[in-house]
């Protein structure tokens, strides 16, 4: 009697929260999706009609008001190749994590076969690991698990995600940039971006009558804050793209890593070579580290020129139409190379 106690009540608990679940993903999923993972659409609107899907922020769709082509890099490589059809899911300031859940959730049955991945440099940087973008990336992440939809909309609830308060982030932040040394193989003045950029920060740049040169002060540090670091393995978007990685393989999906074209002219010219160094050591690092991994790296890192970047205050992966379609066009090239050695 004891027995059946518990279990007629046990099966009434699962029965209430199996009830629970289909009413919740019946008449509210949908919403909290749209206000906090609208992302996940964009995947389910493509992921049963393309050979291919690529991945990416906001590179991917900004144009330039001079552009007369305002087609998407993805649109320009989808024109390229007719025999491979290519969707796109996308979303400003997401980064690899975004992308590798999204991954997770592509259906075993669907007709993708290639998954193209955008790789920002800026994202292994601790300014944008530590922004206060994060949390709600993070409140996004969750809401993209693979779990009962009304779980996490309950772990949503217990605010169980990384969900740091901006001065915590900005605290974080800045350890960062004191304790994360770079690795110089010449001597240079500072081993940190702390120090490198309260230096140029205070009178680095000046104009003719000798007063600061606020303009270039402003994108001259913020070069410094994006592209000043070493990546190492234990960058949280290493991790991020190993999962990518893994995951790919298990679902025996072709991986392409797609490094994106940052203004190297623009640094060269207002910080220097050393910055320049940093930025392609960190390239080639990626590129060691995955290109044996049954993925396919394609180098756009110097690939576009200061002319084709869109924004002049802040460094960004913003390109007019001709820097969008050399993008593309390499992207066309080492993709077609593939697909013809695999056919």
């Amino acid at each position: 009697m004891k027995a059946s106690y518990y279990i007629i009540r046990v099966v009434l608990l699962a029965a209430i929260l199996l009830i629970s679940q289909m009413l919740y993903k019946e008449l509210w999923w949908e919403s909290d999706l749209k206000e906090h993972a609208d992302i996940l659409e964009n995947l389910q609107l493509v992921q049963d009609s393309v050979d291919a899907i690529y991945f990416a922020e906001s590179s991917n769709f900004t144009t330039s008001k001079t552009d007369n082509d305002l087609r998407s890099i993805s649109e320009m490589l989808d024109d390229s190749i007719p025999t491979l059809k290519v969707g796109t899911v996308e979303k400003g300031a997401q980064h690899a994590r975004i992308y590798h859940s999204l991954i997770k959730r592509i259906p075993d049955d669907s007709p993708v076969k290639m998954v193209i991945v955008t790789m920002n440099l800026r994202s292994f940087s601790a300014d944008w690991i530590h922004s206060e973008l994060e949390s709600n990336l993070m409140k996004s992440d969750l809401l993209l698990q693979d779990r009962p939809e009304l779980l996490n909309r309950f772990l949503l609830t217990l605010n169980f995600y990384d969900n740091k308060r901006g001065a915590e982030r900005l605290r974080d932040l800045h350890r960062v940039w004191k304790e994360d040394k770079i690795n110089w193989p010449f001597d240079f003045p500072y081993d940190n971006i702390y120090d490198w950029d309260v230096a140029m920060g205070n009178g680095g740049w000046l104009n003719e009558d000798g007063s600061w040169d606020m303009p270039k002060i402003q994108l001259g540090t913020q070069q410094i804050k994006q592209f000043g670091f070493d990546i190492k393995e234990d960058n949280p978007r290493i991790q991020d793209f190993d999962g990518i990685v893994k995951t790919c393989n298990e679902k025996s999906l072709m991986l392409v890593f797609n490094i994106l074209a940052e203004n190297i002219d623009a640094v060269d010219s207002l910080v220097g070579e050393e910055l320049v160094f940093l930025m392609k050591r960190n390239r080639d690092f990626l590129m060691e580290r995955y290109q044996g991994q049954n993925v396919l790296v394609v180098d756009n890192l110097e690939l576009v020129r200061d002319a084709s970047f869109t924004d002049r205050d802040f460094p960004t992966e913003h390109y007019d139409q001709r820097g969008r379609m050399d993008v593309a066009m390499n992207l066309r090239d080492s993709i077609s190379e593939i697909l013809q050695l695999r056919k």
